[in-house]
């Protein structure tokens, strides 16, 4: 039995043990993060919830027996992709996990609270390591075209990033602007070579308002160029 509302929760009044997988995706403006717990057991009369929380951690409730389970996270844009794996993480009779993941680095271990009896109070702490290889947690390629994201957080307060990608070796200028067209903020102005990048923008010095950033990128072989203006907000 399958019921959705405030997350979702699964139920089986089987004698049969289930074997299932779980999964929810957060939509961010650039990018998605799927929330994975794989290989769990459903027994008769066990019940088992979860919720995806503000875009950045998941809740799993066991209404059951004690479990164990895989945890898989994988984030990705047009910028990359990130994953995270451990297995067999216990999972006890009647308990809640929350589990809150490092999104900038999923290289780095997770913290995982545990709430004995779901009663809402924080029992332990579980820290659970990524059991990839560098190699697999980050799955980063050379991109094939330029691009420009839109920047995250957005609107924001005080700073947003701003993502983009070089298929080939470029001189790149990065600037922002306000609705009058005059040069706010100029974040990069540099050679750079293919690859994706970063760069962060601090609005405490200006007014709340809406801004444009725009990205020139000329190929350093001469044969290549791109423009691209987007808009975000600040608001304080």
């Amino acid at each position: 039995k399958l019921s959705v509302g405030d997350g979702f929760s699964v139920a089986s009044s089987d004698a049969a043990t289930k074997n299932i997988t779980l999964t929810t995706i957060a939509q961010l403006d650039s990018s998605e993060r799927i929330f994975a717990v794989r290989n769990t057991q459903l027994r008769q009369n066990d019940s088992l919830y979860m919720k995806e929380m503000s875009q950045s951690e998941l809740m799993l409730k066991n209404y059951g027996t004690g479990k164990t389970y895989d945890l898989s996270l994988d984030q990705r844009s047009g910028f990359g992709q990130q994953l995270f794996e451990n297995f067999s993480l216990a999972l006890q009779a009647n308990s809640t996990h929350t589990i809150v993941p490092n999104w900038t680095n999923l290289g780095l271990p997770i913290s995982i609270f545990i709430d004995l009896g779901n009663n809402g109070t924080i029992d332990d702490t579980l820290i659970v390591g990524n059991t990839l290889g560098v190699d697999d947690r980050d799955v980063t390629e050379i991109p094939k075209e330029y691009s420009l994201a839109q920047s995250y957080p957005n609107p924001f307060n005080p700073s947003t990033r701003i993502e983009y990608a070089l298929p080939h070796p470029s001189h790149v200028r990065l600037t922002v602007y306000n609705v009058l067209g005059q040069l706010v903020a100029t974040l990069v102005d540099e050679e750079r070579p293919a690859g994706r990048f970063a760069a962060e923008w601090t609005g405490s010095n200006v007014s709340s308002g809406v801004y444009f950033y725009k990205l020139e990128a000329n190929s350093i072989q001469g044969n290549k160029t791109f423009g691209l203006i987007r808009k975000m907000i600040l608001m304080k």
